[in-house]
């Protein structure tokens, strides 16, 4: 493996405060870091020097991917409809029987 091929490594330390540099831009950056792996995910990557708009695009894809799996099911009829009506809007209902 040539020597001009290696990738540095980054200290924890300096992983640490790019992380959070990254997350004082954003309003909830912690909470969203801790409980969302996208983001999470996201973070990590362009801390790892990962291009901005390749993540765009990713989560693009991702968005529509679920996008088009919620329609079909939502078309397939697999989900079950169901409809609550309250007791009043029931007897006016049942009252023209």
């Amino acid at each position: 493996m040539d020597k001009d091929k290696t990738i540095p490594t980054l200290s924890k330390t300096a992983v640490s405060g790019s992380i959070n540099e990254l997350l004082s831009k954003f309003d909830n950056g912690i909470e969203l870091y801790q409980n969302n792996a996208v983001f999470a995910n996201c973070i990590e990557h362009l801390v790892r020097g990962g291009d901005i708009y390749k993540i765009f695009e990713q989560i693009i894809i991702m968005q529509s991917n679920t996008q088009e799996k919620l329609t079909e099911l939502i078309s397939s009829g697999v989900l079950r409809q169901e409809i609550v009506v309250s007791k009043e809007k029931y007897d006016e209902l049942t009252s023209g029987l």
